[in-house]
């Protein structure tokens, strides 16, 4: 790829933004996790980065953003938002090959038909659908080697709850630290507000 062409593309997704409660949930877990000693290989995501992936695009071109929310906001405004919790932590894809450990979300039966929403758009705007079974979660930490920690119970705490009103696609930049995520734009689920972008960062 040439200098001028990288310049033209960005690494995109379309997710959500999952809120206070959860990025609290996610630093009990993270807390719990590191009061058991030094771990090897667990790669934490920064709370305030948190977010929720509906449908990753990778390397685009930019111009092609402005169709992708234009074909976004015609699907979306026709799915009705939604409260939703973040309950059990766990590996994926299983406790004996772990990769990732998410939070579980719910209902799970409303984020896929989000998820199946976007794939739409996706491919309105001329992108190819994506056959892979969508499982919603909130990824906390990602594992490159050694044993994986026990996941603390958390016994007694309240599901972290958060509200789904609107589906962000965001740009993914390599940066000092990790990667940034920019919001490019937003489109509202039916009968929702706008709001203005916000920026994330993750490790």
């Amino acid at each position: 790829m040439t200098r001028a062409a990288e310049s033209t593309c960005v690494r995109a997704f379309f997710g959500l933004e999952v809120g206070e409660a959860v990025r609290q949930r996610a630093l009990e877990i993270r807390e719990s996790v590191c009061a058991q000693g030094e771990l090897k290989g667990v790669h934490w995501v920064r709370a305030e980065s948190i977010h929720l992936t509906l449908r990753f695009l990778g390397e685009i071109a930019e111009t092609r953003t402005a169709e992708l929310l234009e074909r976004a906001g015609e699907v979306l405004d026709r799915v009705r938002p939604f409260e939703a919790v973040a309950r059990m932590a766990r590996y994926f894809p299983s406790a004996r090959r772990p990769r990732v450990l998410i939070l579980g979300v719910e209902p799970r039966a409303a984020f896929v038909g989000l998820a199946r929403a976007v794939d739409e758009a996706c491919v309105k705007a001329g992108f190819p659908s994506d056959e892979r079974s969508f499982r919603p979660h909130v990824t906390l930490a990602r594992l490159r080697g050694g044993p994986p920690p026990a996941i603390p119970a958390l016994e007694g705490a309240a599901p972290a709850e958060f509200s789904v009103r609107e589906v962000v696609l965001f740009r993914s930049q390599l940066g000092r630290g990790g990667s940034i995520y920019t919001p490019v734009g937003r489109n509202p689920l039916q009968g929702s507000a706008r709001t203005q972008p916000q920026f994330q960062q993750e490790n």
